[in-house]
């Protein structure tokens, strides 16, 4: 069984421990845009009868909500597993009443497991942004897993700690979701020379910072770990420098709690030093209002001035987390950046 835009709300909460998975794939929020009175009509219908606080109609969020469904059943049902990067061990939700406990969870959600071996194939480990308050794994984790998964990448999607949680523990998830990947390579059918990193908005820094400080906190995890750090990644509209006036502020304030020491320590164009960096593919919004597009530009700035490869694109409209981008000018970024994974992962090293 699959769910599908056909399905309805009702027969999707009714699968036994769906609603106790459904917040942390799926916000609370949006659930409640739907109307109780049609949760036996098809979610097709949805466009029709409701709309979002943003002033949406409901039609993406249904397609989103029956990604998150067919998601958890795969979990359910041991076609994928959802795992603690650092033990290894399979992850459940415990029973709550709100989005408020899925911030405090960190778990790795793995592509569909192979029934045999097949050939080895390149992953993309996700992290959806959201702020460090929370992580958007719905716009920016499920939608993305599915169009790297069609283009031949196998796909891992990272919860990372959010607020209260600060600086290092999210940089530390992060790493433990890649030694996690390296280790169970095999199982996956992962190659591990072959392994890119995707991130959104806040999740741009935390990929930016921690491959900045990567060896470092790798090597109390894996020594063989830290000798062998990601070669590329992807941004999308990321966080890049916490400069007031140009940073997101929320940002700022989530990872580090206002400590103002921070402000300057943990910007990306600070971070950088003679360690590697792995190239990059990055793109943000002329439109952008809440993370100016002058991040994207530092860290083109600061990367081309150390002569390590930087792809940046700046299309004229999306605004800010607009994901795949589909209805917007950038909705070329995600076959532009498989096209750059294509080239920096081929035969697991540098172009």
């Amino acid at each position: 069984m699959r769910y599908s835009i056909d399905s309805t709300l009702g027969e999707i909460l009714s699968r036994p421990g769906m609603e106790e998975y459904l917040p942390y794939f799926y916000s609370a929020e949006n659930l409640a845009c739907f109307p109780k009175e049609y949760a036996q009509e098809p979610l097709a219908l949805s466009r029709f009868r409701g709309r979002t606080p943003w002033s949406a109609d409901l039609c993406e969020a249904a397609e989103q909500l029956v990604d998150a469904a067919n998601m958890i059943l795969d979990i359910q049902k041991g076609k994928r597993r959802c795992v603690v990067p650092g033990t290894g061990a399979d992850w459940f939700p415990e029973g709550m009443g709100s989005d408020d406990r899925a911030q405090e969870e960190v778990f790795l959600v793995t592509p569909r497991i192979p029934k045999k071996a097949a050939e080895k194939k390149p992953a993309l480990l996700i992290c959806p942004g959201g702020g460090y308050e929370f992580v958007s794994f719905a716009n920016e984790g499920n939608p993305v897993a599915q169009r790297a998964a069609r283009r031949g990448y196998l796909p891992f999607i990272l919860r990372y700690s959010t607020a209260p949680a600060r600086f290092p523990k999210p940089q530390v998830d992060l790493v433990e979701a890649i030694v996690y990947i390296r280790r169970h390579a095999a199982q996956y059918g992962v190659d591990p020379d072959r392994i890119g990193l995707v991130g959104f908005s806040a999740a741009g820094h935390l990929i930016a910072s921690t491959m900045c400080l990567y060896a470092h906190l790798a090597m109390g995890i894996s020594e063989d770990a830290a000798l062998h750090p990601p070669k590329a990644i992807a941004l999308g509209y990321p966080v890049i420098t916490f400069a007031k006036g140009v940073t997101h502020e929320g940002s700022f304030q989530a990872l580090t709690g206002g400590q103002e020491h921070l402000r300057s320590k943990l910007s990306v164009e600070n971070m950088l030093s003679e360690e590697p960096f792995p190239q990059a593919y990055v793109f943000a919004c002329e439109d952008d209002e809440l993370v100016p597009p002058e991040n994207a530009k530092i860290l083109k700035r600061e990367l081309d001035r150390r002569g390590i490869p930087c792809t940046l694109r700046l299309f004229p409209t999306g605004g800010h987390g607009c994901g795949l981008g589909y209805a917007t000018s950038a909705f070329s970024w995600s076959g532009e950046m498989l096209d750059f994974f294509d080239r920096a992962l081929a035969g697991g090293g540098r172009p």
